[in-house]
């Protein structure tokens, strides 16, 4: 399988016709970052000459990234999908969390406005200054285990994934 300078996909393969035609309704894709136009087909004697799979890669490396970060995506997609759609769940979960931090950081910013015109006032208003700053170090330290947690669940998930992809393609 190769990419070609116009765009499109080069593959070449050997196998029993059902197979080959399995592999084509595979690869004919049609969701982001894959979008398959046109499959073109022709058959001809085996050679014999292709024993194993090989990708053969873009020279240029920012060009073999770009192509990496796309199959990455897709495998992400259809992991997604087997999983019953949970990463997204958990990206959601991300994402609130991520908001709640910044509303974390934001009260932070109008408390250290707060703490500085605090210091100018008697020792005695001190002690709120403190117990306030207390309190959002313990929210933030939770939002952070949070993000954590999620972030650790979803290594899981890829890692068990990946597994069963393993044991189902050496099958």
């Amino acid at each position: 399988m190769r990419n070609e300078e116009d765009g499109s996909v080069l593959i070449v393969c050997e196998g029993e016709r059902e197979n080959i035609e399995k592999l084509v309704k595979g690869i004919d894709i049609e969701q982001y970052p894959i979008k398959v136009r046109d499959i073109s087909i022709e058959y001809s004697e085996a050679t014999g000459e292709f024993d194993e799979f090989e990708i053969v890669r873009e020279e240029d490396l920012t060009q073999a990234v770009y192509e990496r970060m796309d199959t990455a995506a897709r495998y992400m997609q259809e992991m997604n999908i087997d999983l019953g759609e949970k990463i997204d769940v958990v990206g959601e979960n991300v994402g609130q969390n991520i908001e709640e931090t910044r509303k974390v950081h934001e009260e932070t910013r109008a408390f250290r406005a707060d703490t500085v015109e605090c210091f100018d006032r008697p020792d005695d208003k001190y002690h709120i200054v403190s117990e306030n700053l207390k309190a959002m170090n313990r929210e933030l330290l939770e939002s952070r285990k949070e993000l954590t947690r999620l972030v650790d669940h979803i290594g899981l998930l890829v890692k068990d994934h990946i597994e069963n992809e393993e044991r189902a393609s050496s099958a």
